[in-house]
Parts: C-alpha cells; structure tokens; sequence
C-alpha cells in the first residue's frame, strides 16, 4: 500500500505538469503568429499608401491574396481598402477570363524598359 502512494505522489505532479504545457504551448504559438501579421512599417504610414507601394512592386496590378500575404492583414482588411480606394481611374477593379479579381492600378504599370505606359 505505501509502495503505491508513492508512486501517485510522483505519478500526480508529473502528469499535472505534462497536461499545461501543451496548453500554454499552443497559446504562445498563437500570439507569436498573431504579432507576426503586422507589419514593421512606421506608424504614419497610411494604408493606401502601403498598398500604392506594393502595386508599383507588382508592375500597377495586384489580387487581394497578394495584399494578404505582403502586408499581413485579412482577406477582408485587404478587400476593404481595395475596393475604398477603386475609383475607376487610378484604382481600377477588373475580373480576368479565369474569373480571378485584379486590382489595376494604371499609373503604376510601366515597361522597365523604357519607363513607357503600357
């Protein structure tokens, strides 16, 4: 009988411990990944200036997935602001024949070539 309580008060502890660390594991994980999605850029930097920066990036055209990845905000952040910032002349919304949303943005498409509007 006393061989077995021992082996419970060092059995109990062990197991206790084993069960939070999984659990504070997970939350570390979780922060890491949510701080990991901001962007390191200065804090007076707008949005839209952000996102005029990636399509020159990107030769004036870009997908609401590239936002998502390059900026690291939501698929429903980047829609949001692209869609704000469609005007029909600088910004320009356009769906390809594969059905894909492209956001144009005309006075940043240019041939490097030769600096010309394509």
């Amino acid at each position: 009988m006393m061989h077995s309580i021992g082996f419970i008060c060092i059995f109990l502890p062990l197991l206790f411990v084993w069960l939070l660390i999984p659990d504070s594991t997970s939350r570390a994980n979780r922060k890491a990944r949510s701080t990991a999605n901001v962007m390191t850029e200065p804090k007076g930097i707008s949005s839209e200036t952000r996102l005029y920066r990636l399509a020159k990036q990107h030769r004036g055209r870009l997908t609401v997935s590239e936002v998502v990845i390059n900026l690291g905000i939501s698929v429903e952040q980047a829609e949001r602001i692209l869609q704000s910032m469609t005007d029909g002349l600088r910004v320009r919304m356009e769906v390809t024949d594969s059905g894909a949303v492209v956001y144009d943005f005309p006075e940043l498409r240019r041939d490097t070539s030769d600096n010309s509007f394509t």
